[in-house]
């Protein structure tokens, strides 16, 4: 698959960074930018196997003027890692400055001082409501609830705001206060002195586009030759502005105007009306629409299949409601980039739906039965969402604004200006629900004495699934009449070719923005999470510079492969320290630990070779139901982790087994779950016994009733008193407790 990068993205390899200086067909070519004689060329499928490398950094626009002007307000890298107040105070003034923007779009206003200062009770509500219907995010917002509301700017202090998010690309990271402190002077001139004043700023709306230099140096000398005749007639010398008050007025003609006058007005309408007459779209994932949508079926409101295998009499006795449906469509293509089913819409769902953009599908489809593949990812350019609770709230936008992809929110009760995204869901609604029993339809008119509540049926399970396939197997291979009747998978394969894809953010930023959060302490053995030790040269300079506090980490409960840890203003990855756990998830990695204590409890030994096959039966017994778990409603939290880190993981690390050469200063005396596990067994995987690879993990070794054990066997060694005994104190009997 070809990658698109913008020429300004950066790449950091080995900390070194590099600037791309040539993208083909074949590849591109990075420049080192400390040495220019220095050179580097990859091809796409290297750029795609780097880009998976932890190690490797992709800075999305470091060179670009916008992430220029965001450095100079504030040194800040991430949003998620600023002071709860300051990002507090940057989320807030980006409500103002979207709520702002749209209103001028939408002509409402001018940016001017004067029509926001007239228009300010009407942001004013608007701006609150937003704020207010966060706070209730996720409660019953019960009457009387107290909601925090902030003063609102003054008209001018918008105007700043609004210009310095613009310079900056819509970062919310220029909102935050700069470094240094500006005046905010502004001269105040009398009635005539402005009349010259405006005279002369109407040059610079000329065709010829005259710089702010040549605008400053005629209009200083218009006022000296207009001194020199008042002087002859008696008249005072009227002040004659500074460089900066003439900019300064200069900035503040509307835009409009000032489009028409240097551009002409074609070009004038065509930037001022980008929602009304659309957009451009040129290659895959440059625009992505989001929203939500309530399914129009009842459903039985069960989760993992638990009525799985129930009669319908004794399904029809549970619980029905309504799912919905959060999906993310590319505009370029119209192919689905990413789809989830929620309980209600909520940020985490949001969030989940944007992973899924930058991942490739193929295995969920798989899972569901589809026959088509699902590969369509990569990095979005822009995300176009409206003003729903889940969207506006700080957890996405800091997920978004972290991943840098810009984030646009058109104005809400407007579907037109998100029509792509509404169409697909009228296409669900014409052609997938009326398959399905139990309908709710869209109002009560159409529904009529229909009993859709007494006929539903489907389970989330059974939703999960015909979504996948509606979409995968028949949605994309349909001839799309927006696409001139391509049908949105060639046209995906078409432009990926011609114009390539929007990179894929490096794995280090994915898990950071991605991954759950939690705290950890750095010891001699590196950060343990899960009962497993996390290690990186970072980690082991922190350690050895002193640092005893806890440090920010994010986990993938999707991939334990590594983790990220924050340290000096960086996210840093950090590999688990034994292979065994590479690849499983903390779903798998909970059952194995979970089915070996159970069943090893009153063994002092065991060999990590058992882990090896336990995991592999685990990974083999419903892989297609934990592969669509990503797109169910169901959702790991930080608190969820914390309690699993309580009751079954304590005590936990890991060590590898004999023939795997020991890690520097790994933690003597714990073997792979503590006080079970020994790494120096006999069993092992890779001595030809493959019958025994495919055993579930509570069936007994086939090995150990045909060969008496050897003398020197670990497992048949009776551990000493003060040295192999389990630690049965620390872990409350095996560190696991039944709920």
């Amino acid at each position: 698959m070809r990658v698109r990068f913008d020429p300004s993205d950066a790449f950091e390899l080995a900390a070194v960074l590099y600037m791309i200086t040539l993208q083909s067909k074949d590849g591109i070519v990075l420049q080192q930018v400390d040495n220019a004689d220095i050179t580097l060329s990859f091809s796409h499928d290297e750029v795609t196997a780097l880009l998976k490398d932890p190690t490797t950094r992709l800075r999305r626009g470091f060179f670009s003027k916008h992430r220029a002007v965001s450095r100079l307000h504030t040194s800040q890298k991430y949003l998620a890692t600023a002071k709860p107040k300051a990002r507090s105070d940057a989320l807030w003034r980006e409500v103002w400055v979207q709520v702002t923007s749209a209103s001028v779009h939408a002509k409402e206003i001018n940016r001017t001082e004067t029509s926001i200062t007239q228009f300010m009770p009407v942001l004013r509500q608007r701006v609150n409501a937003i704020c207010v219907d966060a706070q209730y995010l996720g409660s019953s917002g019960q009457a009387g609830r107290k909601a925090t509301i902030r003063k609102a700017p003054c008209a001018k202090t918008l105007l700043n705001w609004l210009r310095r998010y613009e310079r900056a690309g819509g970062c919310p990271l220029s909102l935050m206060n700069k470094q240094r402190c500006e005046t905010t002077y502004v001269r105040r001139f009398g009635t005539e002195v402005m009349k010259v004043l405006n005279a002369c700023l109407w040059e610079f709306l000329s065709l010829g586009k005259p710089t702010p230099a040549k605008i400053v140096r005629d209009t200083q000398d218009h006022f000296k030759e207009l001194n020199a005749e008042r002087a002859t007639d008696g008249l005072p010398d009227l002040v004659i502005p500074s460089a900066s008050d003439i900019k300064r007025r200069a900035s503040q003609l509307k835009k409009f105007q000032c489009k028409v006058g240097r551009y002409g007005k074609s070009a004038a309408v065509r930037d001022m009306s980008i929602y009304q007459e659309g957009l451009k779209i040129f290659h895959p994932l440059q625009w992505v629409e989001m929203d939500e949508w309530k399914i129009d079926v009842y459903s039985l409101l069960d989760e993992a299949g638990c009525l799985d295998g129930l009669s319908e009499q004794q399904k029809a006795t549970y619980k029905v409601g309504r799912r919905w449906l959060c999906l993310a469509i590319d505009v370029a293509t119209r192919c689905v980039v990413g789809m989830r089913l929620a309980q209600r819409p909520t940020p985490a769902d949001a969030i989940s739906t944007l992973s899924l953009i930058t991942m490739d599908k193929t295995p969920l489809a798989q899972a569901a039965g589809c026959e088509s593949g699902w590969g369509f990812f990569g990095g979005c350019g822009t995300v176009s969402t409206d003003m729903g609770p889940a969207f506006i709230a700080d957890e996405y936008r800091v997920a978004v604004a972290d991943l840098r992809f810009t984030q646009s929110a058109p104005a809400a009760g407007v579907p037109k200006l998100r029509g792509h995204v509404e169409r697909i869901f009228g296409t669900f609604a014409s052609q997938l629900m009326v398959e399905l029993t139990g309908r709710s339809f869209s109002n009560s008119k159409e529904r009529g004495d229909y009993p859709g509540e007494d006929l539903a049926a489907v389970t989330d399970d059974d939703l999960v699934r015909l979504f996948t396939r509606f979409v995968v197997d028949i949605y994309h291979n349909v001839p799309h009449a927006g696409l001139d009747d391509e049908t949105p998978a060639n046209a995906w394969k078409r432009l990926a070719k011609e114009q390539g894809v929007t990179a894929t953010p490096d794995a280090t930023t994915l898990c950071s923005v991605f991954g759950i959060a939690l705290q950890r302490k750095i010891d001699r053995h590196g950060v343990l999470a899960h009962g497993i030790h996390y290690l990186s040269p970072e980690i082991e300079q922190a350690y050895s510079d002193g640092a005893r506090s806890k440090v920010e980490i994010r986990v993938d409960p999707h991939d334990l492969t590594f983790i990220t840890v924050y340290l000096d203003g960086e996210w840093y990855p950090a590999h688990a320290v034994s292979d065994s756990v590479w690849g499983l998830s903390l779903v798998e990695w909970t059952e194995i630990c979970r089915n070996l204590r159970l069943k090893h409890k009153k063994e002092a030994q065991l060999s990590e070779d058992v882990v090896r096959r336990a995991r592999k039966a685990i990974r083999a017994i419903n892989a297609d139901a934990m592969a669509l778990r990503r797109l169910k409603p169901m959702t790991l939290t930080t608190e969820e982790l914390e309690r699993a880190e309580r009751e079954l993981f304590m005590s936990l690390s890991i060590k590898p087994s004999k023939h795997v050469p020991p890690v520097k200063d790994a933690p003597e005396g714990l073997g792979l779950l503590g006080d079970v596990i020994d790494p120096s067994g006999s069993d092992s995987v890779d001595q030809g016994h493959d019958d025994q690879t495919d055993l579930p993990v509570d069936a007994p070794d086939p090995g150990s009733e045909r060969e008496p054990q050897s003398d020197n066997n670990p497992q048949e060694t009776k551990p000493s008193d003060d040295e192999n005994e389990p630690q049965k104190g620390r872990s409350g009997g095996f560190g696991f407790r039944h709920d």
